[in-house]
């Protein structure tokens, strides 16, 4: 060895090494504790997610899981029955469905077998995940890649609800294995084949493939056999499990997925509720319908629908930060993403940002939804992960190794997981769980070919019938006319059914009679009746002449259902008709309601003040009234229930002061008796005359 070399560096002769490194070197290691940490994490998320999804899950939503009411478990007996209709599949291919049944044969219950589904093919996608960033990046980098992905609010949701999601997302975690941290000469092979699985879960998972032979031609070559090699044996895995699905469905006369493309302007490139046109009334479907057929026409061509698509990711990647990360976890991708660039590691992750970009590429020209973009978290969390492994601005302690940094980058995982424990206790608390009683009540009732209306497939589920959606109509007569249709024997009108079809919210009202329908069960946490359909149903009810009548009915099924600053009017209308039956806690209970909300009105302050100076809170009473004359100083019912008020509290000057200006033709007689007292006792004989004359008056005209 030369005496240069064996000497020490220069500048380390000159002192100690720095305590705390700006940069960790290159030649850093993470600690090993680091694989363990992550095993850690994976097994209390697992176990956290076993206690959400069977614990906590009772029933689906009306959202994302309807679909599992409305069509995957029935596709799911066909197929445990030997039946496999292509025709079921325009949109998503029958991998959900198979998987399903074969589960189902060991899991009787086929939601419990759906959320077995997700709860695992979670789990798998973490821990493959893993499996190919320990491998290509290193141990501390999967570690805080599960960890930011274990904190995310939307992954988590979806990973205890019965949706094809997860299992799509599971196998996609299994493709990149492959392709990524596999080697043999089966790799590849197998990667085409768990990328024709995910396809055949959600056709949009067909990215898969270029993904694959980009990396195979170019990002990730494999270490033995050739590229063109390990491409063809990629699309030879694929070729052999799609192409027979998709060769006999066209055979059949069904193109898979033909849905997608069919019904693209109508329905997957309009971002707002009117895509469900089941929802809109019939001439409004009819005119959207008819306007989104002439869209097309209006800017046919290529290059529009690219301008379109381009015009389109900068809205997709702000709504992924925003709604799908969040901004602490946006803001560690966005560092992460420059300290990638600056220390190298862009490289080793280029195959993995290379698929989340192809999914990313997906899903732009659709509208936006944050459960389509998981299929892209894995991706944003690797850079979100490069943030906190990174060898920059590490702040080590030496010589323990610790770095600094790795307290900073919990602070947005933390922030994240506060969000997202409070995104998760408000879905799980609001579970329809009503449809669950509400089944077992049908199924006692019903007969094997009876069919029960609602808008969603959950009650006929439970209650083991076949479901006939509600239509979206306008009078009783017409859903009358498609329960005869249909022969549907029972009807289900929930909180749901009352948003959605709006129309017979007086439906939730028990005192309503409806001639022809007889009601058999009913919930009040979560409004829900379940009727029985009589040959009379359709008639026309006596209170529907009344209009007073009518509108107290509508009120009590909106407010039942409706957010109180939706239901103000029928909050309003209610305590009017509580004061005009002498319940002012009723009354108060109402205008509470609409206070709560911040919508007072002029006449809410009004009755407010009448149901409290009924109550014997004349105090409060006088607060209100003077809040109603603020707004509409000649609310004249207002100023006479403020005299009211003023005299119960003894003020009798402020109690005179308020009715001088409403002495006459409208005030009552009992009002103006009492004014006739009041100026009589305070010497006021003018008004008093006046209050004695239009007394007299009334009393004669009577």
């Amino acid at each position: 060895m030369s005496a240069r070399a064996a000497s020490p560096p220069a500048r380390a002769s000159r002192g100690k090494p720095a305590r705390l490194p700006f940069h960790a070197g290159p030649g850093a290691p993470a600690p090993a504790a680091f694989g363990l940490a992550a095993w850690v994490l994976i097994g209390i998320y697992a176990g956290v997610l076993a206690w959400a999804a069977f614990g906590l899950h009772k029933v689906g939503d009306y959202s994302t899981e309807s679909d599992f009411y409305g069509g995957y478990a029935e596709g799911a007996r066909l197929i445990q029955h030997g039946h496999l209709d292509p025709a079921r599949y325009p949109v998503v291919g029958p991998g959900y469905e198979v998987g399903l049944a074969l589960v189902g044969f060991v899991v009787r219950d086929q939601f419990t077998a759906a959320r077995l589904i997700s709860v695992v093919a979670a789990l798998a996608a973490m821990i493959l995940w893993r499996g190919i960033l320990v491998r290509r990046v290193g141990t501390d980098f999967a570690f805080w890649t599960l960890a930011f992905l274990a904190a995310n609010a939307v992954w988590f949701r979806y990973a205890w609800s019965a949706t094809t999601d997860m299992l799509a997302i599971g196998l996609e975690a299994a493709a990149m294995s492959c392709v990524l941290a596999s080697e043999g000469r089966r790799a590849a092979f197998a990667s085409g084949v768990i990328a024709a699985l995910a396809t055949l879960t959600r056709y949009n998972y067909v990215f898969l493939v270029p993904t694959a032979i980009a990396c195979y031609a170019w990002l990730a070559p494999p270490e033995r056999g050739g590229r063109a090699r390990a491409v063809g044996l990629h699309l030879a895995g694929f070729a052999v499990v799609a192409g027979p699905w998709f060769a006999w469905s066209i055979a059949m006369g069904h193109v898979p997925g033909a849905s997608l493309f069919s019904q693209f302007g109508s329905f997957y490139t309009v971002k707002d509720a009117t895509r469900n046109v089941q929802d809109q009334l019939p001439w409004v479907a009819e005119s959207l319908a008819t306007a989104r057929a002439a869209t097309p026409a209006a800017g046919a061509g290529l290059l529009s629908s690219l301008l379109r698509v381009i015009a389109g990711i900068p809205d997709h990647l702000r709504q992924d930060a925003l709604v799908l990360l969040g901004w602490p976890t946006a803001l560690a991708c966005l560092i992460g993403l420059t300290m990638s660039v600056l220390d190298g590691s862009w490289r080793r992750l280029a195959p993995v940002w290379a698929c989340g970009a192809l999914a990313f590429g997906a899903l732009v020209p659709v509208f936006y939804s944050d459960r389509y973009s998981m299929a892209v978290a894995p991706a944003y969390m690797t850079l979100a992960a490069a943030a906190a492994s990174s060898r920059l601005l590490a702040a080590r302690v030496v010589p323990a190794g610790f770095r600094l940094k790795w307290l900073v980058a919990l602070i947005p995982i933390v922030l994240t997981l506060r969000v997202g424990i409070r995104e998760q206790r408000r879905l799980l608390g609001n579970q329809p769980v009503e449809v669950i009683e509400a089944g077992r009540v049908l199924a006692r009732e019903s007969r094997s070919e009876d069919c029960v209306i609602s808008r969603k497939g959950h009650i006929g589920h439970y209650g083991g019938l076949r479901t006939i959606s509600f239509p979206r109509v306008v009078t009783l007569r017409d859903l009358a006319a498609r329960a005869r249709e249909h022969r549907a024997r029972f009807l289900y009108f929930s909180w749901y059914e009352a948003l959605v079809r709006p129309e017979f919210a007086f439906l939730l009202d028990t005192t309503a009679v409806v001639p022809g329908l007889t009601r058999i069960f009913s919930a009040t946490h979560n409004p829900a009746v379940l009727f029985r359909v009589e040959e009379t149903f359709g008639g026309f009810p006596a209170w529907m002449a009344n209009p007073d009548l009518v509108k107290l009915h509508y009120s009590r099924g909106f407010v039942r259902v409706q957010a109180p600053e939706q239901a103000a009017a029928s909050h309003e209308y209610l305590a009017s008709y509580a004061l005009e039956q002498g319940d002012a806690a009723e009354a108060i209970r109402h205008l509470e309601a609409i206070s709560s909300a911040g919508r007072m009105s002029p006449t809410a302050w009004r009755l407010t003040g009448h149901a409290l100076r009924i109550s014997g809170q004349a105090d409060r009473a006088a607060e209100a009234y003077r809040e109603a004359l603020t707004v509409n100083p000649g609310d004249y019912e207002a100023r006479l229930g403020l005299g009211w008020a003023y005299l119960g509290l003894g003020e009798l000057s402020r109690a005179a002061q308020a009715w001088r200006g409403v002495i006459g033709p409208s005030a009552d007689s009992t009002s103006l008796a009492e004014m006739v007292a009041l100026f009589t006792r305070i010497g006021d004989r003018p008004a008093a005359d006046a209050a004695r004359r239009e007394l007299a008056n009334q009393r004669a005209a009577h």
